[in-house]
């Protein structure tokens, strides 16, 4: 038997393994085969076969095993946006078509970096960010109409936002310098966010006080009139009255 019959075979029998709803392994693929369980591990082509046939099998059973019917399903929903509005259309196909190309690094990212509970966090920012605050009414509401529901929720998501943006920064430079940075940053949005945020994190994890109040001290401080480029120390041009006799 020839190599190239010898790879054939092995295929054939992972693909009749796989069609039976069983996972391959090499015991089914050396009694299908007649080929012995040794054969198959020393060879290194027919064992990076079963081994590819193996990880096809299970991803076949999860949602990215199903890559290809959803792309499917997704080129019949841009086909009819393309009659009402094609720019729509077109965006929407090159961002799949990227997806679809780094299918493998994000399957990569999203399993083997990112821990179960970052997925979890970030799932739950994007929903608080794009299914809840479109629902919430923009309007005052409750006692003399002092509450406003998506104001609210805004402030919800820029402390959730802060929260995340100061886990990335941990993880890329350390709790030492990654929070105050991440305080510093945030502060240019909203101060009262950031410290709340910040407090959280101090909360949570008691070893990263320091960190944490220097991530909460920074956007004060920012704001102080003891800074040189503060607006409360910007000279005030005079009056137009007072340059005119």
């Amino acid at each position: 038997m020839t190599p190239e019959q010898r790879r054939q075979q092995v295929e054939d029998a992972c693909a009749a393994i796989i069609l039976a709803g069983q996972q391959v392994t090499f015991d089914d693929v050396a009694a299908r085969t007649g080929l012995g369980r040794a054969t198959l591990y020393r060879n290194s082509d027919l064992r990076r076969i079963i081994e590819e046939h193996r990880a096809r099998g299970k991803e076949a059973h999860t949602l990215s095993g199903l890559t290809t019917e959803i792309a499917l399903v997704l080129t019949v929903l841009v086909g009819g946006l393309a009659i009402q509005d094609a720019a729509a259309a077109a965006a929407v196909a090159v961002v799949v078509a990227m997806l679809l190309a780094a299918r493998e690094r994000l399957h990569h990212f999203v399993g083997r970096v990112l821990s179960e509970e970052e997925v979890q966090a970030a799932l739950v920012l994007a929903a608080a960010a794009i299914v809840v605050l479109p629902l919430l009414p923009d309007r005052p509401l409750g006692p003399f109409a002092a509450l406003n529901p998506r104001t609210i929720w805004r402030l919800v998501i820029l402390v959730l936002a802060i929260g995340a943006s100061g886990h990335v920064a941990v993880r890329a430079l350390g709790p030492r310098f990654g929070l105050p940075i991440a305080g510093l940053a945030s502060g240019f949005v909203s101060s009262s966010a950031t410290i709340g945020a910040m407090g959280s994190r101090a909360a949570k994890s008691p070893e990263m006080i320091g960190a944490a109040t220097a991530g909460a001290v920074l956007p004060p401080l920012r704001r102080s009139s003891r800074w040189p480029w503060s607006s409360e120390r910007r000279v005030r041009p005079p009056c137009a009255p007072c340059l005119c006799p």
